[in-house]
């Protein structure tokens, strides 16, 4: 049995289809989208490349090694001026790891949301 779609079922899955759309292909790899963007790709690879090393039992060392470079990336990312609100999803994402992190309060009450206030016209 199908469901039956209406305006209020799609109205409902916007901001759901949007949230996945907006960081599911930020810029491609061949230097679409802003400098941002194309750093959340760039942790996007990293973070798959160490949980793959940590899935496959790799040593300590090599997943310290791979940690340590990702970690220096999301400090890039952070560090890059955020040109869009995509921009700024991409880097609370990557550096919550998606909400599996908290902001720390050093970045979550000045940087990211210095940037926020920018972005939507200090409201």
């Amino acid at each position: 049995m199908t469901q039956r779609v209406t305006r209020r079922t799609l109205l409902i899955s916007l901001p759901v289809a949007g949230m996945t759309a907006a960081l599911s292909a930020p810029g491609h790899a061949q230097g679409h989208g802003t400098p941002t963007q194309r750093l959340f790709l760039e942790w996007r690879a990293a973070i798959a490349q160490e949980q793959a090393a940590y899935d496959a039992g790799e040593s300590d060392e090599v997943c310290a090694q791979l940690l340590k470079g990702r970690t220096a990336l999301e400090d890039r990312l952070m560090d890059t001026p955020s040109q869009t609100p995509r921009d700024l999803l991409c880097k609370i994402a990557a550096y919550t790891n998606f909400g599996l992190f908290a902001l720390p309060e050093t970045i979550g009450q000045t940087q990211i949301w210095n940037e926020a206030r920018a972005l939507i016209g200090g409201a």
